[in-house]
């Protein structure tokens, strides 16, 4: 029995390994395709407004895959739509030769954001199946820590291939990206069975991930989901903005953006940490705590080096719950949910993190760079409100220890 044991702790560890490169790789791509909107701008390749709607057609597209998995691919074999999100990586960066071409190179932004929502929500379902149920925190935290480590690279080896061989070199290193994940995505696949047996059974019922609607407590997750998302994931965009308001430099405004990345891969580990120590909601409850007084500091404190742990400190607040609410997500479903759970999960988080882009953006026209640091506050408010309460908001909900 012990060998057994430690046969199956193994293949999780492996499989763990694999599920952490696939989401590293795949959360990259959407990364490097932002990077090069401004490039493309600074080329006067495209317009300011151009540069707006093809990036937002990105987010559109992630939805839309996402949603696809939700109501109709769920029941297909995760390694079918594994290889369906790589044929879209491999034809959206094909595209990327023709960036004269608006309409190809709004193609190619749509494509890789249902690249990414296709990919995702698989990745999302295949961290459930190989993570064991009520001990998900440090799980998933590990796994989300080396696409944070992707966040940070990916900007630097961008600039540097762009700098060296220029645009062009930039299309052949996403194409090597394409290769290395096909090899990843057939390496896990044959080492590694990744359907279960009792959804391909129910291939032709799309019926069975129904119940997922009277899931109240995953629904009550999920909320929580977007509106974290929508506080926290998209601040990194504003922060050199407020660093500019306080007098700091270009340069030094946009090095707190690698300092908010470090604190994203420090937070995975300390949330994951406060959530056994305590349970998810209450781990969750105390980031956003955290991150409302860390915004009130920033706002505050006048132009020093503290600015930069206070950033540092953001990171860990803002995304460093990200892990656990997916745990409680992901703990919160039957198996025969899990594959349009994980689906949902995305759209929540995604859809969050769109419209907080868009109403931040707002906010900041009208009513300068303060204000959407007040907003997400405000709405972190709601989050830690929500976690602290939630046996009275679910209270037929049972504690996962």
């Amino acid at each position: 029995m012990e060998t057994i044991s430690t046969n199956n702790s193994q293949s999780e560890i492996k499989a763990a390994l694999f599920i952490s490169i696939l989401q590293a790789l795949l959360k990259g791509f959407s990364v490097f395709y932002f990077l090069l909107l401004p490039i493309l701008y600074a080329a006067m390749a495209i317009t300011a407004e151009q540069l707006a709607y093809i990036g937002a057609l990105l987010i559109v597209g992630i939805l839309i895959g996402a949603l696809a998995v939700t109501y109709r691919l769920h029941v297909h074999h995760k390694a079918r739509i594994l290889q369906t999100s790589l044929a879209l990586l491999f034809g959206s960066t094909i595209l990327l030769f023709w960036t004269h071409n608006l309409f190809l190179l709004a193609t190619a932004y749509i494509l890789i954001g249902l690249a990414t929502g296709l990919g995702m929500s698989t990745i999302n379902a295949l961290a459930a199946q190989f993570t064991t149920k009520g001990k998900r925190y440090k799980a998933l935290a590990k796994i989300a820590m080396l696409t944070d480590v992707a966040r940070i690279i990916y900007p630097l080896v961008t600039g540097a291939i762009y700098v060296a061989i220029g645009f062009a070199g930039l299309i052949y290193f996403a194409l090597l990206t394409v290769v290395v994940f096909a090899t990843f995505i057939y390496l896990f696949t044959r080492s590694h069975h990744i359907d279960e047996e009792a959804e391909v059974s129910n291939k032709n019922d799309i019926s069975a991930g129904a119940p997922i609607r009277r899931n109240k407590p995953f629904w009550f997750v999920i909320g929580l989901e977007f509106f974290d998302s929508f506080a926290s994931s998209q601040l990194f965009v504003f922060l050199p903005i407020l660093l500019l308001f306080k007098n700091f430099s270009i340069e030094d405004a946009l090095i707190t953006q690698s300092v908010v990345f470090l604190g994203y891969l420090s937070g995975r580990l300390f949330v994951s940490f406060l959530a056994h120590r305590f349970n998810g909601f209450i781990a969750v409850g105390l980031a956003e705590v955290g991150m409302i007084i860390t915004i009130i500091l920033l706002l505050v404190i006048p132009p020093s080096n503290v600015l930069y742990g206070l950033c540092f400190l953001l990171g860990v607040f803002s995304r460093g719950t990200s892990p656990v609410i997916k745990a409680l997500a992901f703990d919160r479903l039957e198996p025969l949910q899990m594959r349009r759970g994980s689906a949902i999960h995305v759209i929540g988080g995604d859809s969050g993190s769109a419209i907080a882009q868009f109403v931040f953006g707002l906010l900041l026209a009208w009513l300068g760079v303060v204000a959407p640091f007040v907003a997400s506050a405000i709405c972190a408010a709601i989050v830690a409100i929500a976690c602290f309460f939630y046996r009275k908001v679910i209270p037929m909900e049972k504690q996962i220890v």
